[in-house]
Formats: structure tokens, C-alpha cells, sequence
């Protein structure tokens, strides 16, 4: 198979296989004992696993990998199967943790977020002023183009 080509079909099974192997054993080994790195939050044997297993990363990881194993506990392959998959999106937002400049940039859209807004609704407004505008002068020139002002908003 090229570079290029299409992911083998065996690549997704696999990746889904081994984050549900690190998610087993991440859980199974988050209990941290009492010494040179204290951490009560997670040193409980069941109240520990438990913590973590519904801290936002690992939801984020179990909603990843639910899709994969939904039609094995339901035994059919369903319309909602494949809608689920979406969820694997959501392994992206982990990325966050480990890069120090998505971080910068993420504390940068919450800082100046009212400032982007009203770049958002300026902009808008413009697209839709220039569309207006597109579809009086061109409507003669191009009708089949230009039949609406949403369309000439496309």
C-alpha cells in the first residue's frame, strides 16, 4: 500500500485497542502511594480509581473509545453507531494538556473573547452588507448565480 493511499482497515481497531489498553491501565494503577509525591486525591483504593475514572480526561477518553465497543454490547451495527463515532473528535481536546503554546493560545481566546466576538458580528454583518450589495449588481449580469441574497451570501 502507498503512502498515500487509504488507512488500512486493521489502523482504527488498533489505535481503539491500544488507548482502551493505556485507559485499563491508567485506572488500574492511579493510586498514589503516600511518600515523596503526596497525592490524597487519588489514594484511595476505590475512591481513588474512582476519582480518576470521572476526571475529564478520562471521560473524554471513555467517550472516544464507547463508539468502537457500542455494537459488540448491542450485537448490530446501528444509524447511531456511526453517529457516535463523532465522539472520537473529543480525543483532541487533550492535546491541550501536553503543548505549552495550544495552552498560550487557549488562555488568549479566553482573555480577549469580547474583543473576538465583535470581530465575529462585525465581519458578519459585512458579509452580509457585501452580499446585498453582490446581488443587486450581478443578479443581471448572472440570474442562474445570483437568484437570492443568500445564495449570492454563499
Amino acid at each position: 500500500m502507498s503512502e498515500s493511499g487509504p488507512t488500512p482497515d486493521w489502523a482504527p481497531m488498533f489505535a481503539i485497542l491500544v488507548m482502551t489498553e493505556n485507559n485499563a491501565t491508567a485506572a488500574v494503577s492511579v493510586i498514589v502511594p503516600r511518600g515523596p509525591v503526596d497525592c490524597p486525591s487519588y489514594s484511595s483504593p476505590i475512591r481513588g480509581r474512582i476519582r480518576f475514572m470521572l476526571s475529564p480526561y478520562a471521560l473524554i477518553d471513555l467517550i472516544a473509545i464507547f463508539p468502537f465497543y457500542l455494537p459488540i454490547l448491542l450485537g448490530a451495527q446501528s444509524g447511531a453507531e456511526r453517529v457516535l463515532r463523532i465522539f472520537r473528535l473529543f480525543r483532541l481536546l487533550k492535546i491541550v494538556r501536553y503543548s505549552s503554546s495550544l495552552t498560550v493560545i487557549t488562555n488568549v481566546f479566553r482573555r480577549k473573547a469580547e474583543e473576538l466576538l465583535i470581530t465575529v458580528l462585525v465581519m458578519s454583518i459585512w458579509l452580509v452588507f457585501v452580499s446585498i450589495l453582490m446581488y443587486y449588481v450581478e443578479r443581471g449580469a448572472q440570474p442562474g448565480v445570483f437568484t437570492s441574497i443568500p445564495a449570492a451570501l454563499w
